[in-house]
C-alpha cells in the first residue's frame, strides 16, 4: 500500500520511464621508461564502459524509477596512474520492475613497453586498452596485445605495431649510411584503446558514440590513441581513454533525463549534481552526476 508523504508525493509513485547515459571512468595510456619514439610506443587507454537508453544499436530499456525511493550511485573516476584501469560507474535500487543494478566497467589501461617483453600487453575493461610495442637492442620486437572490452559496453583495444627490425648497430651514428640500416628506426605505434560499444573502432583508436541527451551532441567513451598513432572522436569526452592529451583518461558520468514534474535530491551528500531544463523542451529536466558516491531520490513537485 502506498503511504502519503505530503508535498513530496507518495512513496513508490511511478515517474515514467527515465532516459539515461552512464559512462565509467577511462583507463590510462601506457607508461614508459624512456622517451616515446619510433621504437618505444605505448598503448592508448580504453574508454570506460557505456550503458545508455538514448539511441543507437546498443540502447537498453529506460529506467522506470519511483519517487521517494533511494538509488545508490557511484561515478567512476579516471585512472590514477599510467597503465591502470578507470573505475566503475553504477546505479542500483528498486524501480517499477523490481530490484536492479547497472554497472559500467572502467576502461582498460594501455600497454607499456617498460621492461622488454614485460608489460606490453594492455588490460581488459569496459573497453580494452591498446597494446604497447618496443624494439629491444634494435633486434628483437615485442608487440603487446590489446585488452578485451566488455560485451555491449565497449570494444577491444588494438594490438601494438612494431617498427621494422634492424641490426643492433643501426642505432649508432657510424651505421647510418649502411644499406641494412636504411630507414632506421622505422615507424611503430602503440595500439589504440577501444571505444564505446556500437561505435566503429579503428586500428589506432576506438571511436566514441555521439549523443545529444543533454540537448548538445557530444562524444562519449572514445578510446585514447596510442603513441605513433592517431586520435579518436570522443577521447576527451566523459569516459574517454587516456592519450597523449589526457594521460589518465576522463571521469565517468551518469545523466538522467526525466519530467520536470519531479525534482532530484542527494540525501546525505557525496555526489556532484547539476540540473537544468532541456533547451526547447521546458517539460524535461536533465541531471548530470559527475563525481562521488551517494544516494539520489526524486520527489513530485
Amino acid at each position: 500500500m502506498l503511504v502519503g508523504l505530503g508535498g513530496g508525493g507518495v512513496a513508490g509513485e511511478a515517474m515514467g520511464d527515465v532516459h539515461f547515459v552512464m559512462a565509467a571512468g577511462g583507463g590510462a595510456r601506457g607508461a614508459h621508461s624512456g622517451s616515446i619514439g619510433p621504437t618505444t610506443n605505448v598503448g592508448g587507454g580504453g574508454a570506460g564502459g557505456l550503458i545508455q537508453s538514448w539511441g543507437g544499436a546498443t540502447a537498453v530499456n529506460r529506467l522506470p524509477l519511483l519517487t521517494l525511493t533511494s538509488y545508490t550511485v557511484t561515478i567512476g573516476a579516471n585512472a590514477t596512474t599510467y597503465a591502470t584501469n578507470g573505475s566503475n560507474t553504477s546505479i542500483a535500487g528498486t524501480d517499477a520492475n523490481g530490484a536492479f543494478s547497472l554497472v559500467a566497467i572502467g576502461g582498460g589501461g594501455g600497454g607499456h613497453p617498460d621492461s622488454f617483453a614485460a608489460g606490453v600487453d594492455a588490460k581488459d575493461g569496459g573497453s580494452g586498452g591498446g597494446g604497447g610495442a618496443k624494439l629491444a637492442n634494435g633486434a628483437t620486437a615485442y608487440v603487446g596485445a590489446g585488452g578485451s572490452g566488455t560485451a555491449n559496453q565497449g570494444n577491444d583495444g588494438a594490438d601494438g605495431v612494431s617498427a621494422p627490425i634492424y641490426p643492433w648497430y643501426c642505432s649508432q651514428a657510424w651505421a647510418s649510411g649502411l644499406a641494412q640500416c636504411s630507414g632506421y628506426p622505422g615507424a611503430g605505434r602503440g595500439g589504440g584503446g577501444g571505444g564505446a560499444a556500437g561505435a566503429t573502432p579503428s586500428g589506432s583508436s576506438g571511436y566514441g558514440i555521439q549523443l545529444d541527451i543533454t540537448g548538445t551532441a557530444i562524444y562519449y567513451c572514445g578510446g585514447g590513441g596510442g603513441s605513433g598513432g592517431g586520435q579518436s572522436f570522443g577521447y576527451d569526452g566523459p569516459g574517454g581513454g587516456g592519450s597523449s592529451q589526457y594521460d589518465l583518461g576522463k571521469d565517468g558520468v551518469l545523466i538522467l533525463h526525466y519530467s520536470n514534474a519531479f525534482a532530484i535530491s542527494n540525501p546525505g551528500g557525496g555526489l556532484t549534481i547539476s540540473t537544468a531544463g532541456l533547451v526547447g523542451q521546458p517539460q524535461i529536466r536533465v541531471s548530470q552526476i559527475t563525481a562521488g558516491t551517494g544516494v539520489i531520490e526524486f520527489t513530485a513537485n
